[in-house]
């Protein structure tokens, strides 16, 4: 499976309610319909709420640098290459074109092809009884590695130690407390982060209980330290997203 990452950022003159509006309504289905050879398709709107940011502590006027993030999945290779002999169509790339000149600035747009790890559901959180659809909480954050690290390295550390490590204490009754849990690590050179990490709970309880497990001296202590072996922790920036899914293909659990 191939993934890969857009950043994107809103025109100036669209609220946050519109643009998300005519993403879902037009833009989505747009693309979805004009490349079939997508296995998977989701947006994540950046929404008031947590937003973390080490590079700014305690500045609540701060936002992150885009407005929703596009993450597209292709099968394999074959499947990468048929969406990008459909976008040298003229038709095709010019209709989604002008429909991206509608929503997101122009050349502001940052796009990162990635590899991804999942921890296995089972693992994690149940689905509550009586809960039906999809989590109800989502936070995206993006992370820098520290400047000494090569990536193989980085992600070697931050799948067998510092994944394993928030799994273990981020937990009750032994079981993490996340609905689900994915790290994305970019595979070239140009990318302004070193991973994308996401995890959703499922509902608003789940979420509180595991903010006071965080907040827990101990539990706050164990992963700052080990932050602090891997991360250019300033970089760290953390936001609450509204995640959308088209049923497309084989779309992503």
């Amino acid at each position: 499976m191939i993934k890969q990452i857009a950043f994107l950022k809103a025109r100036p003159a669209l609220e946050t309610s519109t643009f998300i509006d005519l993403y879902e309504r037009e833009h989505a289905p747009l693309v979805a319909s004009l490349l079939p050879s997508l296995s998977g398709y989701r947006r994540s709107y950046v929404v008031p709420g947590l937003m973390v940011s080490r590079a700014h502590p305690g500045d609540e006027s701060w936002r992150p640098d885009y407005d929703v993030v596009t993450q597209l999945w292709f099968r394999d290779a074959q499947a990468l290459e048929a969406c990008n002999t459909a976008l040298a169509d003229k038709a095709i790339s010019g209709a989604i074109r002008t429909s991206e000149a509608r929503l997101f600035r122009q050349g502001e747009t940052r796009i990162a092809t990635c590899e991804e790890f999942i921890t296995p559901a089972d693992t994690l959180q149940p689905r509550p009884a009586g809960h039906h659809g999809p989590p109800a909480i989502k936070l995206l954050g993006t992370i820098r590695k520290r400047s000494d690290m090569s990536r193989a390295a980085f992600v070697e550390r931050y799948e067998h130690g510092h994944c394993a490590l928030a799994l273990r204490v981020l937990a009750k009754d032994g079981v993490p407390m996340f609905a689900r849990y994915r790290r994305s690590f970019p595979t070239g050179d140009q990318s302004d982060f070193d991973v994308l990490t996401e995890v959703w709970f499922w509902t608003q309880d789940q979420y509180h209980q595991f903010l006071e497990i965080h907040a827990d001296e101990k539990v706050g202590a164990a992963i700052a330290a080990d932050e602090a072996e891997l991360f250019d922790r300033n970089s760290i920036t953390m936001v609450s997203v509204q995640e959308h899914i088209s049923p497309i293909g084989a779309e992503r659990p």
